[in-house]
């Protein structure tokens, strides 16, 4: 699995929020990312699984990577970067978060693990990695790709790569971004489906 891990941080406060003042809640932690929970999901099938991502310096990369040991899912290709944030994704009413660690995926990166990718059974990435890095994926990993556009936002470094990936896990408004077609009814959403 090549993506992201992350801190997932939610917030939800007690009443209706009032702005710019302490409003009493509860927050929780828990570990995400659409990468580590499709590598955290395999692990469970009982699958050889090993993640290519990048972790920050930090207390948030020792819970992942723990979490990792203890599923079983080998992270040894995956650098901690030194004075790095493990991404983190904080929600409450909207959706804010520190995810500039993945820059460092880069095709460099990557191309340092060409070796492990094209000896995989199957090669999931998520578009929370740079857009160049997504090409770099498609233009030299032998592998089969399976692709998770992860939001509307993000699913956009997808469309030059459409033609050159085995599989496609996108939710409806992912895939009428993607394809151009507005999905209404089964004729529609196999418009949308022959997009390449």
């Amino acid at each position: 699995v090549v993506g992201g891990v992350n801190m997932d941080i939610g917030g939800w406060p007690g009443e209706v929020p009032v702005m710019q003042d302490s409003n009493p809640g509860v927050v929780r932690m828990s570990l995400g990312g659409v990468g580590r929970n499709i590598a955290h999901n395999m692990a469970l099938l009982g699958m050889d699984v090993r993640m290519v991502t990048v972790f920050g310096d930090d207390i948030n990369a020792q819970k992942i990577a723990a979490s990792c040991g203890e599923l079983g899912i080998d992270i040894s290709q995956s650098p901690i970067i030194p004075e790095g944030r493990t991404s983190t994704y904080l929600f409450i009413t909207d959706e804010k978060g520190d995810m500039e660690i993945y820059k460092h995926m880069t095709p460099q990166m990557l191309s340092q693990r060409l070796t492990l990718l094209n000896a995989s059974q199957a090669v999931v990435l998520d578009t929370n990695i740079p857009a160049e890095s997504i090409q770099y994926l498609a233009d030299h990993c032998t592998a089969p790709l399976f692709a998770d556009p992860v939001s509307t936002a993000k699913a956009v470094k997808l469309k030059p790569v459409l033609g050159k990936l085995h599989t496609l896990k996108p939710n409806r408004i992912e895939a009428e971004l993607l394809s151009g077609v507005k999905i209404t009814d089964d004729a529609s959403l196999r418009r949308a489906a022959a997009v390449r």
